[in-house]
């Protein structure tokens, strides 16, 4: 309906009163392109009902229910429809009422001067327009308080996803400025809480487009359940990792029991309602400045918890765990990114100046076995983020030379051993280490294509975490691990189709499909055509 154009609801009991007036007024003059009549308030309630009724002119005097009963009705429904009252008597408290409930006039009947009759509706519609102005600023308003809600938070993000991706400098300065420039109520000093989403299985097999708006769903569930309107929001990472950051406010902590609680309702829902079962790992407390520890961290815990699924972990609670230490002194500026790049040189370069520089104060043991295990940490680090683990490069001497160390040159020594050894099997195995294990999960996809497959029995296969497995198979492939399965299965439905004469259903049945009307639209979805239709096309 255009913005200029009108519908208008006549209510009288008498039915001459409504011809008179639907005769006498000029509605194109008034743009009305519909004029509705009713004989009781019964019957103006069904086309209240029905249409889009923006002004109604009624009788008060109706048997039953009366013109101000109605009204009275119509605020409480459609309070943006106008009324306008005729009535037989001159009554004070008619009048009254009638104000009281909304109504722009009172008019007595029979109606006389037609003029005065029309200007009184003009006079309704025109508050008509004007409401219907003031909802298209109210929408606009709200279609751009949604759009810069919606480009605050995917700047909210990119920040995290570059700090995550050590694009953001750590520095405090530099941190706090781009806290502010991203419009982030946060600095450097600021305590955060980091509850890793980790994502073990899909319930059922979704394409890859499926299973994003999905994970789009688990981040608002999330948001709403385990944060529970405490501030923070859910992001992914540029790897696909899923992680709710709850930002603690000053002099507050969070309750532990009630995080756990919360995290239970929230994997209980994303079971229920977003078809897969994920774990939460909940990091310690940390300044905004060391969540990149954390981060960390939480990766390495589930990387290494293999057999448990679908729990809430706290990292604080994890005792004994290979390889995830203690990083006690501040970080060596760029090592990830000059690991990652494979600049042996500059990286070494970097380290021999990072042991010469007059900052340990009186050396003690102490302090060497922080070195170590520091260095350790952020090795360890470099070579998980390339699919890979420490046992995967060094032996258990490599890795601990000796039982204590003596001096800090002892130390430097291990570290350029090490680093450098790491960086240069990093360069050359690396992909050849993450090409392996794909390879080992198609050939044992394929072996069991005609068994119910599950993220966490393949990953059991290769002895790795089902969400890592999860994420190296799409990053190594371009394809997710159900999707893959999926296209898989309808392979070998197609030479099955055309190399037996097998049953559509019989063959349904040995690709694990209970019901065959499933496997007849994932077969249409992926092939383009039906399982019979393919068959009658290709066989033979």
């Amino acid at each position: 309906m255009s913005d200029s154009m009108y519908k208008v609801l006549l209510v009288d009991d008498e039915l001459y009163a409504l011809k008179a007036i639907n005769s006498k007024v000029d509605w194109l003059q008034l743009d009305v392109i519909e004029v509705l009549q009713a004989l009781n308030a019964r019957q103006a309630k069904e086309l209240l009902q029905q249409h889009k009724i923006d002004l109604m002119v009624c009788d008060i005097e109706m048997p039953g229910e009366n013109g101000l009963e109605l009204l009275e009705w119509v605020r409480e429904n459609y309070p943006l429809t106008e009324a306008v009252f005729l009535t037989c008597h001159s009554e004070f408290e008619f009048a009254q009422q009638a104000i009281t409930l909304g109504s722009l006039d009172y008019l007595l009947k029979p109606i006389k001067d037609y003029d005065a009759f029309t200007a009184s509706l003009k006079k309704a519609l025109d508050r008509v327009r004007r409401g219907r102005e003031v909802e298209v600023l109210e929408a606009s308003y709200e279609n751009a308080r949604n759009q810069w809600n919606t480009q605050q938070n995917l700047l909210f993000e990119k920040f995290w996803q570059d700090l995550f991706a050590q694009k953001q400098s750590m520095e405090s300065e530099s941190l706090n400025r781009s806290l502010k420039l991203n419009g982030i109520p946060l600095t450097n000093t600021s305590r955060i809480v980091i509850i890793m989403l980790s994502l073990e299985e899909w319930k059922e097999e979704f394409t890859e487009r499926d299973e994003k708006i999905l994970e789009y769903g688990i981040r608002n569930v999330a948001t709403e359940l385990i944060l529970a309107g405490r501030p923070g929001m859910a992001i992914q990472d540029n790897n696909g990792l899923n992680m709710v950051l709850c930002y603690l406010e000053e002099d507050t902590s969070l309750d532990r029991e009630e995080l756990r609680n919360n995290c239970l309702k929230f994997l209980e829902a994303a079971e229920a309602y977003l078809y897969c079962h994920l774990s939460c790992y909940i990091g310690t407390e940390a300044p905004l400045s060391e969540v990149l520890q954390i981060y960390y961290k939480l990766q390495e815990i589930e990387h290494h918890t293999i057999n448990d699924s679908r729990m809430v972990m706290f990292q604080e609670d994890v005792k004994e765990l290979p390889h995830v230490l203690r990083l006690p002194i501040p970080e060596l500026s760029g090592f990830q990114v000059l690991f990652e790049t494979g600049d042996k040189q500059q990286l070494l370069e970097r380290i021999h100046q990072y042991f010469l520089k007059p900052k340990f104060g009186v050396i003690t043991s102490e302090l060497l076995e922080s070195i170590y295990h520091y260095y350790l940490q952020l090795l360890s680090t470099s070579i998980y983020k390339e699919g890979l683990v420490l046992t995967d490069v060094f032996t258990t001497k490599e890795l601990r030379p000796v039982d204590s160390w003596r001096n800090l040159q002892q130390v430097a020594e291990w570290t350029t051993r090490v680093v450098s050894t790491g960086i240069e099997y990093r360069n050359s195995h690396s992909s050849k280490s993450s090409s392996s294990a794909i390879e080992k999960i198609k050939k044992y996809i394929e072996d069991h294509i005609t068994k119910p497959l599950s993220r966490e029995e393949i990953a059991a296969h290769v002895f790795l975490n089902a969400a890592y497995v999860s994420r190296l198979f799409k990053k190594e492939t371009g394809k997710s691990l159900s999707e893959y399965i999926m296209y898989e299965k309808m392979e070998r439905a197609k030479h099955m189709l055309t190399s037996s004469n097998l049953k559509i259903s019989s063959i349904a049945e040995e690709l694990g499909y209970v019901f065959l009307s499933h496997f007849t639209k994932i077969f249409k979805k992926v092939v383009g055509i039906s399982p019979m239709d393919y068959r009658k096309k290709y066989q033979n």
